[in-house]
């Protein structure tokens, strides 16, 4: 499976999709351009998530809306990719199994 570089390792992923997280909060920024009068105003939908480091730190984890979608939907996609992995693996056993089967045991039909 190819993923996407600039995702962070797929770990962190899953942690952070293991994490509780709140509704979709909207937010607007605003932002002052360096010496003009001019304001700029963006609106922003996240959402928020704390994770416990230790006793004694907590932090608050923001995320834009649509990156944790693109987060779960690496998890999901891993995890796809994992089961078809695993039904290929258990399909070359099973053919492994009954050639070796047939092989040495040719009377029985390759069942024992």
């Amino acid at each position: 499976m190819q993923r996407d570089p600039h995702l962070p390792p797929p770990e962190v992923c899953d942690w952070l999709c293991s994490l509780e997280w709140s509704e979709v909060v909207p937010s607007t920024i605003t932002t002052y351009p360096e010496g003009g009068p001019c304001v700029k105003r963006r609106r922003n939908f996240s959402v928020f998530a704390e994770a416990a480091f230790g006793t004694d730190h907590i932090i608050e984890i923001e995320l834009p809306e649509d990156g944790l979608a693109v987060l779960r939907a690496d998890v999901e996609a891993r995890r796809a990719a994992d089961e078809v992995n695993d039904r290929r693996s258990r399909e070359r056993d099973t053919a492994f199994a009954e050639a070796y089967l047939q092989t040495q045991y040719p009377r029985l039909g390759g069942a024992v």
